[in-house]
C-alpha cells in the first residue's frame, strides 16, 4: 500500500520515498500516457466464483469501472456523502472477485473505513464486528446462517450493525426475518450481482420497501429480462433464466473466447444461468442456479427451496441439496447433505418425514440423507456442489 499524504504509523511506503530525488521533468518525457478506449481497454482481471469448474478471468474495462461509480452514487448517493465518521464495514468476501473489490474499492473512495479478514473465524470475525463497532454487513447467506442460530453470537455486543446485505446465494425468506428481527437492524435486504457484472444488477436502494426474499429491483443503467429455454421473453411470476445488458457487463473472459460466447450472446445480453421471476412491482426473486435444478420425473426440483426449509429444522446446522442418481428411469433425485446441531441425534428418517410433511411427492428426499461435517463452499460461500455429488457418488460406488 502507498500512501501519497502525511505519514501514517503503519508500515506503509510513502510516494514521495519512492520518487526520491527523480528528475520529474525527465519522468515526463520518459513515460507518456497510454491511449485507452475506456470502452474496449480492460484495467482489472477478477475471478468468476468457479462453482461449476474453475474460476475464469473476467474482463473489466474502464467504462465498467466508472459505470458502477455512477451508478453507486446515483443509487446510494445518501450513503456515499455520509460524513460520519464511526461508519465502518467488514469485508469477508475474497477480493479477486466482483463484490470483495467493490465493498473495497467504493469504501476507500468515501473514506471509510474497512476491515478485512483473511479468511472466516467464527471467533476473529465476531471480534473484528465488536472491536471496530462495524456499522454495515454485506454477507454470504453461510454467515447470515451462523449470526442467526450459532449460540456463541450472543456473547458478544453487536448493536452496532445497523444494516445487513446479503448476497452470492439466495436466502430464504424465514432467515431474512430472523435476521432483521435479532438483530433489530434499520436495513435487510438481498441483492443479486456476478463478477462479470462487477457490481449488483438487482438492489433494494436506502428508501425503498424492502421485499422479504426479493433481490430487489433493477440497478440505474442496467436492465434486465427474463427468457425460457428457447430464449423467448416471460413476463410477471413466470420462472426463466435472467438475462442482463448494460454498461457494466464485462468485456468477457480472458482467453477464452468459447465461453465468453456462451455467456454473451449476439446481442450483448449476458446469460447469468439463475433461475428468477419478478412481480408486479418489478421486485425480482432467485429460485436456483439453472446447473443446479434437479430434474425428477418432468418435474425441476430447486435445491434453494429444500435447503431453506432444512435450515429451519432445529436439529439441522447447515444443509446442501443436490441432484443424486436414481436407480429408475426417473432421472435424478434430491439427496440432502446434513450437518447436524452439536448435541443433537436426528436421524435420516426423521428428516425425509420432515421434507416430506412440507412438500409435493416430486420435491420428497428420494436420494436420501447424508450426515457431514461440513459442507464444502468456495470462498464467497457458495455451496460446491460438483465436490458432494462426486462424494455421492463414490458412497454409492461402494454400496
Amino acid at each position: 500500500m502507498v500512501f501519497i499524504d502525511e505519514r501514517r504509523d503503519s508500515p506503509v511506503v510513502m510516494f514521495n520515498e519512492i520518487m526520491g530525488n527523480a528528475d520529474m521533468e525527465e519522468l515526463d518525457e520518459s513515460y507518456k500516457a497510454v491511449p485507452v478506449d475506456p470502452k474496449e481497454t480492460v484495467a482489472t482481471i477478477l475471478y468468476s466464483s468457479g462453482t461449476t469448474g474453475l474460476p475464469k478471468g473476467v474482463m473489466v474495462t474502464h467504462h465498467n469501472f466508472t459505470t458502477f461509480t455512477e451508478v453507486t452514487f446515483t443509487q446510494y448517493k445518501d450513503l456515499m456523502i455520509n460524513q460520519d465518521p464511526s461508519d465502518a464495514m467488514l469485508v469477508v468476501m475474497p477480493l479477486f472477485q466482483g463484490l470483495g473489490f467493490v465493498l473495497l474499492y467504493m469504501n476507500l473512495v468515501r473514506g471509510k473505513s474497512v476491515i478485512l479478514l483473511d479468511k472466516f473465524k467464527p471467533k476473529t470475525f465476531l471480534e473484528a464486528l465488536v472491536k471496530y463497532r462495524v456499522t454495515r454487513l454485506i454477507v454470504p447467506p453461510p454467515l447470515v446462517l451462523f449470526l442467526v442460530k450459532h449460540p456463541m453470537v450472543k456473547e458478544y455486543d453487536l448493536s452496532s450493525i445497523k444494516e445487513f446485505r446479503c448476497g452470492s446465494a439466495p436466502l430464504s425468506a424465514d432467515i431474512q426475518r430472523e435476521l432483521k428481527e435479532k438483530f433489530n437492524a434499520e436495513h435487510v435486504s438481498q441483492a443479486f450481482g456476478m463478477t462479470e457484472t462487477i457490481l449488483s444488477v438487482l438492489a433494494t436502494p436506502p428508501g425503498d420497501v424492502v421485499k422479504i426474499g426479493s433481490s430487489g429491483k433493477v440497478v440505474p443503467g442496467m436492465m434486465a429480462k427474463v427468457v425460457d429455454e428457447q430464449g423467448r421473453s416471460l413476463g410477471k411470476h413466470q420462472m426463466g433464466e435472467l438475462c442482463i445488458k448494460g454498461p457494466m457487463v464485462m468485456k468477457g473472459y480472458v482467453d477464452n473466447p468459447e465461453a465468453t460466447r456462451n455467456t454473451i450472446d449476439k446481442d450483448g445480453w449476458l446469460h447469468s444461468g439463475d433461475i428468477i421471476y419478478y412481480d408486479d412491482d418489478g421486485y425480482f426473486y432467485i429460485v436456483d442456479r439453472l446447473k443446479e435444478l434437479i430434474k425428477y420425473n418432468g418435474f425441476q426440483v430447486a435445491p434453494a427451496e429444500l435447503e431453506a426449509l432444512l435450515v429451519n429444522h432445529p436439529s439441522i446446522d447447515d444443509v446442501a441439496v443436490v441432484g443424486g442418481l436414481s436407480h429408475k428411469a426417473s432421472g435424478e433425485v434430491p439427496l440432502a447433505f446434513i450437518v447436524r446441531k452439536p448435541g443433537t441425534s436426528v436421524t435420516e428418517n426423521e428428516i425425509e418425514r420432515f421434507v416430506a410433511d412440507h412438500v409435493s411427492p416430486s420435491k420428497r428426499l428420494r436420494g436420501g440423507v447424508i450426515f457431514v461435517e461440513r459442507i464444502p463452499r468456495n470462498s464467497g460461500g457458495k455451496i460446491l456442489r460438483k465436490i458432494l455429488k462426486e462424494n455421492a457418488e463414490g458412497l454409492r460406488s461402494k454400496l
